[in-house]
């Protein structure tokens, strides 16, 4: 086997195969759903062998691989998305914060009539 491009940082490996069997070729790479493979030109599926590594099988002969990494392009989306949700999140409990601090707007309780006996200096009660 033959490295003829190994850029892995910008997620791009070509190689030249040359095997006497039907052969397993594995990339040293995290497996992940972006990662594509193509045999001759031809797609090949990717599968996850050993821990996590990407794999494809490969005919006997002499052949081109190219592996490329595509990964998700949406992370700018999602991050601006969470964003919103997060002030959204922090505007809500203020305002609630705000309503528990304001004074509740119901009418003024009277205070209760209480009328108290005194007993007389000698045990008799008064009125």
């Amino acid at each position: 086997m033959t490295f003829e491009n190994d850029d892995l940082d910008n997620g791009h490996v070509t190689a030249t195969v040359t095997g006497r069997r039907l052969a397993v070729v594995v990339l040293s790479a995290s497996f992940d759903d972006g990662w594509t493979v193509t045999v001759d030109g031809h797609p090949q599926p990717t599968k996850m062998v050993v821990p996590a590594l990407v794999a494809t099988g490969v005919p006997a002969g002499t052949h081109a691989i190219a592996s490329r990494y595509k990964d998700y392009s949406g992370y700018r989306e999602l991050f601006a998305l969470s964003a919103l949700i997060l002030a959204a999140f922090a505007g809500t409990g203020a305002v609630r914060q705000r309503a528990l601090r304001s004074p509740i707007s119901a009418p003024p309780r009277r205070p209760a009539r209480v009328s108290f006996v005194r007993p007389f200096r000698d045990g008799r009660r008064g009125t």
